[in-house]
């Protein structure tokens, strides 16, 4: 009659065993006064920065992309067959209008001016004696009228032969600096030899090309900002000179002109630009 006893005492180990694997009661109080079982952490807060609303000039801009390219820029070709003879001038110098650039062998040329001069003078000698006897009814009017038809001739003869020679002075026709040297001491050329390239950096412009809607904002007088993109930083200012009234019917786009000012720093043809163009601005706007 044991085994009712034995039954008893398992049953309570078990549960004294059961009741030893609960967790500890925590410490920290619920609502009601109780022990909560958790610990919940308060966050920290986040850090914000406060600026102050001010007041300052904001603008509007239209902003593309072109190149800087001359608006005066030409070919130096020599007026007469020859042969180079000196080279004065290298790319990079500046030159001024009316400049010598090269002289070609011009012996051939200054003994055709000699002879034109003699034959000048012999034909002046000539009209002046036909002229006394003339005078002197000594001579027909037909034959003092020859005499001169002869000597203005040989005026005209001369003044060619002086021009041939001024001619083997390769000049250059605008005011600029030397681009390009294709000629050199030696060299046999003729007058369509490009011998120089000559560019005014005063004429230095940039076209834009812009849709149809954005050119009816614009206007001559404009202000326009130029960015080399190969000197960051660097900022020219300039203006919109002229806008083709044509509107290009393949692209939708109209060529816009900007002109700089006077100071032209480092810019040089061919260099790739960011060009801003000033459409609005308004002063004391408020700026957050």
């Amino acid at each position: 009659m044991k085994r009712p006893f034995n039954l008893v005492i398992l049953t309570l180990f078990g549960c004294l065993l059961l009741l030893g694997c609960q967790n500890p009661p925590s410490t920290e109080k619920s609502n009601s006064g109780v022990a909560s079982a958790s610990i919940t952490a308060t966050p920290e807060p986040a850090p914000v920065e406060t600026e102050l609303v001010r007041s300052g000039l904001i603008s509007e801009y239209l902003e593309t992309t072109s190149n800087v390219y001359a608006n005066t820029e030409v070919v130096v070709y020599p007026k007469l067959p020859g042969q180079v003879d000196r080279v004065l001038v290298e790319e990079g110098d500046e030159v001024k209008k009316g400049q010598v650039l090269a002289i070609l062998d011009d012996d051939e040329y200054a003994l055709k001016v000699r002879q034109a001069e003699v034959n000048k003078n012999q034909a002046q000698e000539k009209a002046d004696r036909l002229k006394k006897m003339y005078d002197g009814k000594m001579v027909s009017q037909e034959s003092y009228n020859d005499a001169m038809y002869v000597l203005e001739e040989s005026r005209v003869a001369y003044e060619l032969a002086r021009l041939d020679f001024a001619y083997t002075r390769v000049k250059s026709p605008i005011q600029g600096i030397i681009t390009n040297r294709s000629i050199q001491i030696g060299d046999l050329v003729s007058n369509s030899t490009a011998a120089f390239e000559v560019l005014n950096p005063q004429s230095l412009m940039v076209d834009v090309y812009l849709p149809e809607r954005e050119t009816a904002r614009l206007e001559s007088g404009m202000a326009a900002a130029v960015l080399p993109v190969s000197i960051p930083g660097m900022k020219f200012k300039a203006m919109v000179k002229r806008i083709n009234p044509i509107v290009d019917p393949q692209t939708g786009t109209q060529k816009v002109t900007l002109a700089f000012d006077d100071d032209i720093g480092q810019l040089t043809a061919g260099m790739y630009v960011r060009v801003q163009i000033l459409l609005r601005s308004r002063s004391n706007a408020v700026l957050l």
